[in-house]
């Protein structure tokens, strides 16, 4: 079962993405959105050096827990960190006011890797109600190149584009919840899960 997760985890494994960008580029991030291509940068810098991969989970954890906090705070209490005993591979953020979550984790290994972080859940998750509609919507959007989805700063304004679409999309659906609590997900990813097994196999 999941957990709250505690803040000051969060906030001290963020806090060495600030230091490390600090060190490393020069730059002071501020858990802006803006500063997502900073973060792209200093991990596209990480990939060049001589001790690579050495130490990508690690960065991977410091720069997913940066990102997650960015789209935290940039949805002003909308979303929430939430765990499990299985490790940070399983961590997930979730919004409140939509069926929406992912690992930021996951996104900032896939941003390392260039490809696929199988079983770090990087993918976004909707209701599988929703998720032809979300598609459709996304296919009338200009393309992003793949390359280009495995950069912070793009996948964030992709998950912008999903959570501002899946709550016009709930509107006017009464069977659905207004805010959609921990143990809601936790039913509601227990029935995905065969589902979502085969997508990262």
């Amino acid at each position: 079962m999941a957990e709250q997760l505690p803040a000051a985890m969060i906030d001290e494994l963020a806090a060495d993405c600030v230091h490390d960008v600090r060190e490393g580029v020069g730059f002071e991030l501020d858990y802006t959105v803006e500063t997502l291509p900073v973060v792209d940068h200093h991990c596209r810098t990480a990939r060049t050096s001589d001790r690579w991969p050495d130490g990508a989970e690690r960065l991977a954890q410091t720069v997913g827990c940066y990102f997650g906090e960015v789209i935290r705070r940039r949805f002003d209490g909308g979303c929430r960190w939430v765990l499990s005993a299985e490790g940070p591979h399983a961590w997930r953020l979730e919004f409140e006011r939509c069926f929406l979550c992912f690992n930021p984790l996951g996104a900032a290994l896939e941003l390392l890797l260039e490809g696929p972080a199988h079983g770090w859940n990087a993918d976004f998750v909707t209701l599988p109600e929703a998720s032809p509609d979300v598609e459709s919507h996304l296919d009338q959007l200009p393309g992003v190149g793949e390359g280009d989805f495995y950069t912070l700063s793009v996948r964030y304004e992709v998950l912008e584009t999903i959570q501002d679409f899946l709550e016009r999309w709930q509107a006017g659906r009464k069977n659905l919840p207004r805010r959609y609590e921990t143990s809601y997900y936790e039913e509601r990813l227990a029935l995905m899960q065969p589902d979502l097994e085969t997508e990262v196999e």
